[in-house]
């Protein structure tokens, strides 16, 4: 869907603004995710949809205490892929999100803003067979048509229902009404991205 060249893309604008920014990802480079790498490539076991969340939370804790240093340091960061990854591609039922969310509870950071790049499978595909050159071996193990259209359909009803439980706590933090003690839901910003589009249109909308 050309989520890192947007990233790049990004981080270079910011940068051409002297705003200070670092662009990381997940899995990430550690001992973990390392590991969740060598299993997306076939080269150790498959340890089932729910071992792989456990392995991505895992991950996840200690790449967020990694961001918590670097926004304590005024770094700004963009980060591609993140919880929503894991609850799209290794849940099959509401349930399985709903314990996925309670784990990261102790942790979990809400974005200030997040970017979907929505694409349709059948285009994701094309893209990724030219990307290797039609050589499928180099596919990872969610890169099939099956599984992608489960992780779309996820992705969807997702941010479909983002602003009601159990997914709000991942886009918005309890905050206090301004007039009164009543307690409220401050929503981030969730920007939707036609990832089907030329880039240069993508990154306008990015930017703006």
């Amino acid at each position: 869907s050309g989520k890192d060249f947007q990233a790049d893309a990004l981080v270079k604008k910011l940068q051409e603004k002297n705003i200070q920014v670092f662009k990381t990802f997940e899995p990430t480079g550690n001992h973990i995710g390392h590991h969740i790498r060598r299993i997306l490539k076939g080269e150790e076991p498959f340890p089932g949809d729910h071992g792989m969340a456990l392995l991505f939370t895992k991950d996840r804790r200690l790449h967020t205490q990694w961001i918590r240093e670097q926004l304590d340091q005024d770094i700004h960061i963009i980060c591609v892929r993140y919880i929503l990854s894991t609850l799209s591609y290794n849940c099959r039922i509401i349930q399985d999100m709903e314990n996925i969310i309670k784990l990261h509870e102790p942790f979990y950071l809400v974005p200030d803003l997040t970017f979907y790049c929505d694409i349709d499978v059948a285009t994701a595909l094309k893209r990724k067979n030219k990307l290797l050159e039609a050589d499928f071996s180099k596919l990872e193990l969610y890169e099939n048509i099956e599984a992608l259209k489960r992780v779309k359909k996820n992705y969807d009803m997702i941010f479909g229902k983002c602003i009601a439980p159990p997914f709000r706590s991942l886009f918005a933090q309890k905050g206090t009404h301004l007039f009164s003690d009543e307690e409220v839901w401050v929503h981030a910003p969730v920007i939707h991205l036609d990832c089907t589009l030329p880039q240069e249109q993508i990154e306008q909308k990015v930017f703006t």
